[in-house]
């Protein structure tokens, strides 16, 4: 993480000066980094954490939901993804990636549900399911594909760098445009730890080729992230297996908190962190503040509506969902009079938005509950984090 280890000393008030790098290489100082120590998994699967990111929803109680003779699906129109979202907002979009995540992530509902979900795509889009990379009859190859242990090559090519290259290409195509570039990789679904190494030079030229072309210098924000952390090591897997008799045991092990503490890393152009100090200020602060793919969600889109219009957005979101639980009540009430041994049910919306984003300052006593892990059985077992402050 050099990229970002340059930029991390809080300087943004300064004009932007040249500094060396460990190499001796010079580079700008007009830039600014965070990381994020307890931003944490909502659950252990990758499709159920993208979900909330892209949806707003938690899985398990969409489909909780759809098994109900009335749910907000019926009733409202087909929820939008956060790339619908970007799309409104102005920006041109565009989506590469060596795994089919987030372009699967409908996967799973039954097809006569999948329609209540918007799945518009990217302006531009690049996926890589070249037969001679992917085994389309076994997803979990592990000599092929996306969770192989060898170099996952193609065309005397990591697959990794044909995402970063399309990645360049289109920052370069639309240079004065409003844009969003969503870059996605599964270079980490391996066992043996060796195989994720080779992603951090191509990642390292991405980001140094962006900058020398200036797509680095003013009013953007740069997000590295990940929605889990690794769960496929095998050290950790065989010692979960052995101990999978007593589940009790696993509660605090390496391999729990692993998994569930992902990376995230910030850049943000200077100029922006001196337009708004106290995002600056929130940012650092947030720094050791337990959040999730909600809180990430709401950043993205504050990030893209701006913070005020994306208020106003919700508040009306939230008027929508009060108008149609009146509408239902009131059928309810009419099926009643006509017949009074009719069941009839409540109409509850299981769409719950985060109220803030890390660009507001977090509650020092948040806790695992309230980024949304209250699906899980157990969800002390699999929370890696405690508040900072402790709840009086």
């Amino acid at each position: 993480m050099q990229f970002f280890k340059n930029y991390v000393k809080k300087d943004y008030l300064e004009e932007p000066y040249i500094k060396k790098d460990p190499n001796g290489k010079e580079y700008i100082k007009d830039k600014t980094s965070f990381e994020f120590f307890r931003y944490h998994s909502l659950d252990k699967k990758t499709f159920d954490n993208l979900f909330q990111l892209h949806y707003g929803y938690q899985k398990y109680r969409v489909k909780e939901a759809l098994k109900k003779k009335v749910n907000e699906f019926d009733q409202n129109k087909p929820q939008k993804s956060l790339f619908n979202n970007f799309k409104d907002a102005g920006y041109i979009v565009a989506h590469a990636m060596n795994t089919c995540s987030s372009k699967c992530i409908l996967r799973g509902f039954a097809s006569k549900n999948q329609y209540k979900f918007k799945d518009e795509p990217a302006d531009h889009e690049l996926m890589i399911l070249d037969p001679m990379y992917i085994n389309r009859q076994n997803y979990f190859d592990t000599t092929k594909g996306i969770n192989s242990i060898y170099r996952r090559c193609l065309y005397q090519k990591d697959t990794n760098e044909f995402a970063f290259e399309y990645g360049k290409q289109f920052l370069n195509q639309y240079r004065d445009e409003n844009k969003v570039l969503y870059l996605e990789f599964t270079d980490g679904h391996e066992i043996t730890s060796e195989v994720v190494q080779y992603i951090d030079d191509p990642m390292y030229k991405f980001l140094t080729d962006i900058e020398k072309d200036g797509h680095l210098q003013k009013d953007t924000m740069l997000y590295l992230l990940s929605d889990h952390g690794q769960h496929l090591v095998s050290a950790f897997y065989l010692f979960n297996q052995i101990k999978a008799q007593n589940e009790e045991d696993e509660i605090n092990d390496v391999y729990q908190t692993e998994r569930m503490l992902p990376m995230f890393y910030m850049l943000v152009t200077n100029d922006l962190l001196k337009k708004h100090n106290d995002i600056a200020q929130n940012l650092e602060s947030n720094s050791q503040s337990i959040f999730g793919m909600s809180e990430l969600r709401e950043t993205f889109l504050q990030n893209s509506f701006g913070i005020e219009k994306r208020k106003e957005m919700k508040k009306k979101e939230i008027e929508n969902q009060n108008n149609l639980i009146i509408y239902q009540n009131k059928k309810n009430q009419y099926a009643l009079k006509q017949n009074p041994d009719a069941i009839v049910e409540e109409l509850e919306f299981v769409k719950k938005e985060a109220e803030f984003s890390i660009f507001q300052k977090l509650d020092d006593s948040r806790s695992c509950y309230d980024i949304g892990m209250t699906q899980l059985e157990n969800p002390e077992r699999f929370c890696s984090c405690k508040p900072q402050k402790k709840i009086e």
